[in-house]
């Protein structure tokens, strides 16, 4: 989810209840809690491989349920006998 703090009041008293600053940006991690102040690319990073880990563990499959095995035919070979 994103906010941005564009001199909206609500959203920069939400900041600094959460961060006890007036500093930008943050990133708030819904799944960890986390609270990242100012931009740190390796944070980002890792909170964006943790969010794609989780999201992907949940999410089904793209063809509308669980992948089932598909029968396949048994493939007979017949060695030619020598005459």
């Amino acid at each position: 989810m994103l906010f941005i703090a564009n001199e909206d009041p609500i959203i920069q008293a939400g900041v600094k209840q959460v961060t006890k600053q007036d500093n930008y940006p943050i990133l708030l991690n819904k799944i960890s809690k986390e609270v990242i102040i100012g931009f740190d690319p390796q944070k980002y990073e890792k909170l964006a491989t943790d969010y794609f880990a989780v999201a992907s563990a949940s999410a089904g499959s793209v063809f509308g349920g669980e992948q089932q095995p598909v029968a396949q035919t048994p493939v007979q070979t017949e060695t030619p006998q020598p005459a």
